[in-house]
């Protein structure tokens, strides 16, 4: 049983499309794992960083213990308003219950944040 020209045509589409969804897929996972974070890369939404890091610029992350954070850092974090951020440690407090908080501050801003 063969398949008619049109038919197969169709079929090799398919077949190309799904090849190059699992590749992507595959890349993206292999991000994840290599540089353990489950969002291997972001976009920067606004200039608050400029002059380091302008608004469209790609940025790579790389998941790492808090522990390991130090003031100047640049940092991605889930603000209060849910809104993905991306800022400079300014200073690192360890609370009495022993989370650590990082006060951050965008290189454009005029003040910290928490």
């Amino acid at each position: 049983m063969s398949l008619r020209p049109e038919h197969r045509r169709v079929m090799i589409q398919l077949l190309t499309v799904l090849i190059i969804f699992l590749l992507v897929a595959g890349v993206y996972l292999g991000f994840q794992v290599a540089l353990a974070t489950t969002t291997p890369w972001v976009a920067v939404a606004s200039g608050s960083m400029r002059p380091a890091l302008e608004a469209g610029d790609l940025v790579i992350v790389k998941g790492v213990p808090a522990t390991d954070i130090e003031v100047g850092d640049i940092i991605i974090f889930d603000s209060p308003r849910g809104v993905r951020t991306i800022h400079r440690v300014t200073r690192i407090q360890t609370l009495h219950n022993g989370t650590i908080q990082f006060k951050t501050k965008g290189d454009a801003n005029p003040s910290e944040e928490l």
